[in-house]
């Protein structure tokens, strides 16, 4: 077939009207995509993930199906679509899990990339073509595009959750050099919005590691470690369902919450001996701190105190081993002294340790963390536009009532005159919140001073709806970036904890 095309292509290279267009369509042609799926007791949602994987403009290479030992229908699904299709390749195995599953299809595997689609989810007509189109104009280690989600269930996930950052679009870049624009808010750990140079991921032994849960996050911690060029495209590829029952939306139990520990062990243990430490100091504090307080509070909601506390003080030891000269100093942010005080607090608890390395006293330690951490939220509090004129404050939740207590705790009175935006379109008259009117983002008044947008989740969509208003950019206050480690709910619970 390639001889085939070479010759033609030696043809017509005479005719410079057809060579480059024959050339496009050959580097197309040769840039193979492989398809891992792993599928388990998806039966109602299999048929859509499949046909859309087999209605492409552009043929896949190859779609590799692994039944992870379903136990309803999703074997004879598999079947009759392998049956019709050249290109699909159909493996039965006893129950692995997930990880393991798309360990072997990348064993299997012979393109050029793979694309990882789970198969309760499905992907776009013309997802191939796209990735085909830009893998022919650049070659690079990891092609990352955007994911839409379709809501089955009501969840607080947010809708840009699985779209990468723009300024990633056409541009080539390594990988930790997009993770210092990106992480954590603008930044997925799901493989199922990248294309993967398959020999990169050889070269590296980047797999899944197998038999736990949040696998994602050391795979694509290891990805964005290694690769020298990534690139990202604007067009949304995949569509990911938020559903009941899936793996991930089922809630904590036993095992997740060891599986925390482990993927937070496993991380930083790979982060300590293969990140420059001289030069990605920033970096590591900021995303050891997002692992710390987000396991830290999905922990303190489980129900089973006595194991919570066993593995926050596994946390804090492992903390200790790696990571505790790079928190140790005066300059770090609040999230980031928050951090470090939850772990010496830990420390103070559970362990037998009353000095820490540098031979400071562990009780100054905490004593001096907590100077830290007071200071910068009085600072960062008091810059909020309550000291006089007209704020509206967008949002009525807890994350609302929480900046409005902690600012009269932590700073003083609140003079500025202040009311309530809500997202609906159309205002109730009758109602209040902490005795104040409500008003719909399109009835604001035009003599208003400041708007505070309060919502973690939904900033960005807040913003937008205030522009479209015609309210000027410097009229409102955003509290968070996309390098936001984490929202004032959980900072308050920490500063409680």
């Amino acid at each position: 077939m390639i001889c085939a095309i070479i010759v033609m292509v030696e043809i017509l290279l005479f005719s410079n009207s057809s060579s480059r267009t024959i050339l496009r369509l050959v580097n197309i042609m040769m840039v193979r995509v492989t398809v891992v799926v792993p599928i388990y007791n998806v039966e109602k949602y299999l048929e859509e993930c499949l046909k859309s994987l087999i209605q492409q403009s552009e043929k896949f290479d190859e779609i590799i199906l692994i039944n992870d030992g379903s136990t309803d229908s999703s074997e004879k699904i598999c079947k009759k679509y392998a049956a019709q299709c050249s290109n699909i390749i159909f493996m039965n195995q006893n129950n692995i899990g997930p990880a393991a599953t798309r360990n072997i299809g990348l064993k299997k595997a012979t393109g050029d990339y793979v694309i990882f689609v789970d198969s309760d989810d499905y992907i776009h007509k013309n997802t191939c073509a796209v990735i085909k189109k830009t893998l022919q104009k650049r070659e690079v280690e990891v092609l990352y595009y955007n994911a839409d989600i379709q809501y089955d269930i009501l969840s607080a996930e947010k809708k840009d959750a699985f779209k990468h950052k723009d300024s990633l679009n056409e541009q080539n870049m390594t990988g930790i050099d997009y993770l210092k624009t990106a992480f954590p808010g603008r930044y997925t750990v799901s493989p199922c919005v990248a294309a993967y140079n398959r020999k990169f991921l050889g070269k590296y032994r980047i797999i899944f590691p197998e038999g736990i849960y949040f696998e994602d996050n050391f795979f694509s911690l290891q990805v964005i470690s290694n690769a020298k060029s990534v690139t990202g495209i604007i067009e949304s590829l995949y569509i990911r369902r938020c559903r009941d029952n899936s793996t991930m939306g089922s809630g904590l139990n036993d095992k997740k919450c060891w599986d925390l520990i482990t993927n937070q062990k496993l991380i930083w243990e790979y982060m300590f001996h293969h990140w420059n430490w001289a030069s990605e100091k920033e970096l590591i504090r900021r995303y050891i701190s997002f692992d710390l307080l987000h396991t830290f509070f999905k922990l303190s909601k489980y129900h089973d105190k006595k194991l919570v506390s066993h593995l926050k003080c596994e946390l804090a030891a492992t903390f200790l081993r790696f990571w505790t000269p790079v928190f140790q100093e005066e300059y770090n942010s609040l999230e980031e002294h928050l951090a470090f005080l939850l772990v010496l607090k830990e420390l103070w608890k559970n362990v037998k340790i009353k000095q820490l390395p540098s031979q400071v006293p562990l009780y100054e330690q905490i004593e001096n963390t907590k100077r830290r951490v007071c200071e910068e939220c009085r600072e960062r509090l008091s810059r909020l536009p309550f000291n006089g004129g007209k704020v509206g404050i967008y949002g009525m939740g807890e994350h609302t009532r929480i900046i409005l207590e902690l600012y009269q705790k932590k700073v003083g009175k609140i003079q500025a005159e202040f009311f309530f935006i809500t997202s609906q379109e159309h205002e109730n008259q009758e109602q209040v919140f902490f005795g104040r009117k409500v008003l719909s983002y399109k009835n604001i008044p035009k003599d208003v001073d400041h708007i505070l947008v309060s919502s973690y989740v939904y900033q960005e969509e807040m913003y937008r709806n205030l522009l479209n208003q015609n309210i000027k950019k410097e009229k409102i206050i955003l509290l968070y970036t996309e390098t936001s480690v984490c929202d004032w709910v959980m900072m308050q619970w920490m500063m409680d904890y």
